[in-house]
């Protein structure tokens, strides 16, 4: 049996790793997406205080099927552009879905988010950020083997104009989903 020696492992340790290579270049585009990223000031909104309303389950068509979760999740109040509450399920490995419920008047509305590594928002703001760059960090801890799969996330960032999400910024849009 061979057995390597002592200065050809510290040999080895002392050469570049083409992983490490890969994950500065991870790095690096996490930076960029942040430099870039719009901010929860830029999008602001007055918080809602008061009793949130019941869910209406009545629209869209795939309400009634979440109806536990929606009624569940609304029952915290607004956390999100002021009167609204987002309410977030698994739709199976490596997927949320993120709903919109308004907390004033408890009506669903049909477009819906996807999401690999959840979203991040503000009662005070109408922005969501969704696949947050902050948990892919955090998640593939710049492991450059998953930062790039198709179903990893894509950091995106979303305004609600109050009926809907609205894409900001360059770069791919792919997270909403319509009734």
């Amino acid at each position: 049996m061979l057995r390597p020696s002592l200065p050809f492992l510290c040999f080895l340790a002392w050469l570049p790793s083409p992983v490490a290579a890969q994950d500065s270049t991870v790095t690096a585009y996490f930076d960029s997406v942040e430099a870039v990223q719009p901010k929860f000031e830029q999008f602001p909104a007055k918080a809602w205080q008061g009793t949130a309303a019941p869910v209406r389950l009545a629209s869209p068509k795939w309400a009634r099927r979440m109806r536990t979760v929606l009624r569940e999740g609304a029952k915290a109040g607004p956390n999100f552009a002021g009167h609204f509450t987002i309410v977030h399920w698994g739709c199976g490995s490596s997927c949320q879905v993120q709903a919109i419920v308004d907390a004033r008047t408890g009506e669903v509305f049909p477009q819906t988010l996807e999401t690999m590594m959840g979203a991040s928002f503000h009662l005070d703001s109408d922005l969501l950020l969704a696949d947050p760059v902050s948990a892919l960090r955090y998640g593939f801890d710049g492991d450059s083997r998953f930062w790039r799969c198709v179903v990893c996330g894509t950091p995106a960032a979303y305004r609600w104009d109050g009926r809907r999400f609205r894409p900001v910024g360059p770069g791919e849009h792919p997270h909403l989903r319509d009734d």
